[in-house]
């Protein structure tokens, strides 16, 4: 092994450890979307005006309206090309490719430039694919309304006045949904949580789960 490497150029040595680090990323940010970990499943950013649903006190069940002020609108996007996901690829792919072309015995100018090829190839597949997906997920028939009374975790902070993001079962999915802290008091990232009303059109209010005894 110390041979084969001691006989490898530094510009292939540079690419094949570039190769294995993006490599070790890449797979941890699949195996993240496997599990529902990274931000992947269900997102509900769809924010407006709607029904408030509070369940959070008594067993009764009782709605009524109301606006939710300042979070008019959607945050769906349009297609992306520079994410995180598509660097991550970017830098996989011209690593592995820059690692068997300088192998092959390419001239290493040539071999830049095919990498940076392949690496462009992979941002756009990934950019497109989650594009794709997205929007598959945005069409879907969710019932943000499923999501009362389940139990999650916060992903993106809770601030004491405004939204965060919180992991959470929806119509049998583990999606990430928008989120607001019932009591006012700011939830911090990784807090257990329990789903106790619906604000606006997909915003959930939540509650750490150890502030509600005796449920």
């Amino acid at each position: 092994m110390e041979a084969w490497w001691q006989g490898l150029s530094t510009l292939t040595q540079v690419f094949f450890l570039g190769a294995v680090f993006f490599s070790i990323i890449f797979a941890g940010q699949l195996i993240s979307m496997l599990f529902g970990v990274g931000h992947f499943h269900g997102h509900l950013d769809h924010v407006g005006g709607g029904h408030h649903v509070d369940l959070a006190s008594g067993g009764g069940h009782h709605a009524h309206t109301a606006h939710d002020h300042g979070t008019h609108g959607s945050d769906k996007s349009g297609f992306t090309f520079v994410s995180i996901r598509s660097l991550i690829a970017f830098g996989t792919l011209f690593s592995w490719a820059g690692t068997l072309y300088l192998m092959g015995g390419t001239n290493p100018t040539w071999a830049i430039g095919f990498s940076v090829v392949w690496g462009l190839v992979g941002m756009f597949v990934v950019s497109y694919l989650m594009y794709r997906l997205l929007g598959l997920e945005e069409i879907g028939n969710v019932d943000i309304a499923t999501a009362l009374f389940e139990e999650g975790t916060v992903y993106i902070g809770v601030p004491s006045d405004g939204v965060g993001q919180v992991r959470v079962r929806v119509s049998g999915m583990i999606s990430y949904v928008k989120a607001r802290s019932k009591t006012g008091e700011p939830v911090t990232r990784g807090t257990k949580v329990r789903v106790v009303g619906i604000c606006g059109k997909n915003i959930v209010e939540i509650e750490p789960i150890e502030n509600r005894k005796g449920d």
